[in-house]
């Protein structure tokens, strides 16, 4: 009875249910005169596992010798690299849900789920920042290649820009069309927006890019701009 009081005094106390987590805890220990050991998993990016790139996680479990603590993952062809007693790398491969079991003693376990996600399609700019829209003609002729950006993303990485057309839609006279790879203008393409005029169209488009983890290129967002 004093139990079940002490645990909802601490859960309608209006805490952070962190802070209330950390009471009921202490709670628990003084109860049974010693501590039960809690494991707590940290994932030191996301709460999400991508794929093709290190996933860093944190273990520990209280009240017990990390020497004595074991780690199983299965699932989304999850593999588990350990840096030191509580770091590790998981890396992963398809798309879906891994579980992280953890063991100590041999007989305790606590299992963990996870969603397994590719890495987020980057967006396409003009010169590193520039959106769709109007654009001064000036501006305009001094790009020299385009950006991809992972917007949002907590990782260090890139993504490459495999390649997109550029079309040009003069004002007056017939639309011309090139073909870029890479991020930087070919000679060919920078002479074609070097020609840039108010009154003129270029669009951006058929941009595809490779990610870490992919199997082929995906296609990226168009762009479109208006010569001021």
């Amino acid at each position: 009875m004093i139990m079940k009081e002490s645990m909802q005094r601490i859960f309608s106390s209006g805490l952070p249910w962190f802070a209330a987590g950390f009471l009921f805890t202490g709670a628990v220990a003084f109860a049974r005169y010693e501590p039960a050991p809690a494991c707590v998993i940290g994932l030191d990016k996301m709460n999400v596992f991508y794929i093709g790139v290190d996933n860093p996680i944190t273990v520990l479990v209280t009240g017990m010798p990390q020497e004595e603590i074991q780690l199983d993952i299965q699932g989304s062809g999850a593999v588990l690299e350990k840096k030191d007693d509580m770091h590790y790398n998981v890396r992963v491969t398809t798309p879906g849900d891994a579980r992280i079991t953890v063991s100590w003693k041999g007989e305790a376990s606590q299992a963990y789920r996870y969603n397994v996600r590719r890495i987020p399609d980057p967006v396409l700019r003009l010169g590193g920042k520039y959106k769709s829209g109007q654009i001064s003609s000036s501006t305009f002729r001094a790009q020299t290649g385009l950006s991809i950006l992972l917007e949002n993303f907590d990782f260090d990485l890139s993504c490459n820009l495999v390649g997109y057309d550029v079309v040009r839609v003069p004002r007056n006279g017939d639309p011309k069309t090139l073909t870029n790879t890479g991020l930087r203008f070919s000679p060919e393409v920078l002479q074609l927006v070097q020609r840039a005029a108010p009154g003129d169209v270029y669009y951006f488009n058929k941009a595809r890019a490779g990610c870490p983890g992919d199997l082929a290129s995906r296609e990226l967002g168009d762009l479109e701009f208006v010569i001021e």
